[in-house]
């Protein structure tokens, strides 16, 4: 057999194993193209079920303690923040709130505690890269003396806190943040905290 024979030969087998490959490929790539389209299918109906303001959201929760020989007291937090713009966020939250005081008295050792619970509603704005500004309107339901009476009675509480914080991130949607707030409707006898300054610490994600 020549070499020009054998030549024939292998340019032949080649060209058959190369539309074989060509045939395979256009039985694949239909499948292929099926697949990437449901795919495609199920992305956009997965973002029409979310509404674009829900993805947005932000949770945390927040908490502070306090210990001391004259009581002790604690809070809860859990808050949904909402970015409005690049500076600008609003969130709303639940407030659970504990402390106890110790008096010392003539007659002996008195404690005095309360247990308040409410809601708040809040906006930041973003003052550098993770120093932000605070006001929060937080009506809280309090036990409250009255000294008419002589009895208690639970009553609701306006808070007016203003302040400001500053922001740890971990991720673009998760950090830490530390915040100090001073209460500017404060009453001794009424308001559910016998001190105008919160102090709390938190995470959101």
């Amino acid at each position: 057999m020549s070499t020009k024979y054998i030549y024939s030969f292998i340019l032949a087998l080649i060209l058959s194993q190369s539309t074989f490959a060509q045939r395979k490929l256009e039985q694949i790539d239909p499948e292929k193209e099926a697949e990437i389209k449901n795919e495609k299918q199920l992305e956009e109906i997965n973002k029409n079920r979310t509404p674009k303001w829900y993805s947005k959201l932000n949770y945390g929760v927040s908490a502070s303690m306090y210990f001391s020989n004259y009581g002790n007291q604690f809070s809860v937090e859990p808050i949904a923040i909402y970015p409005i713009n690049e500076i600008l966020s609003a969130g709303a939250g639940l407030s659970f709130y504990y402390y106890s005081l110790d008096n010392n008295t003539t007659s002996g050792k008195q404690t005095y505690s309360n247990f308040a619970f409410g809601t708040s509603a809040f906006g930041r704005l973003k003052v550098f890269d993770n120093i932000f500004a605070q006001a929060e309107y937080m009506p809280m339901n309090t036990s409250v003396y009255d000294f008419m009476t002589k009895t208690e009675q639970r009553q609701w509480v306006n808070s007016f806190l203003v302040g400001g914080g500053q922001i740890q991130s971990f991720t673009d949607h998760s950090g830490a943040y530390f915040i100090i707030l001073y209460d500017l409707l404060h009453d001794v006898q009424r308001s559910f905290s016998p001190s105008p300054i919160h102090i709390r610490v938190g995470l959101f994600f």
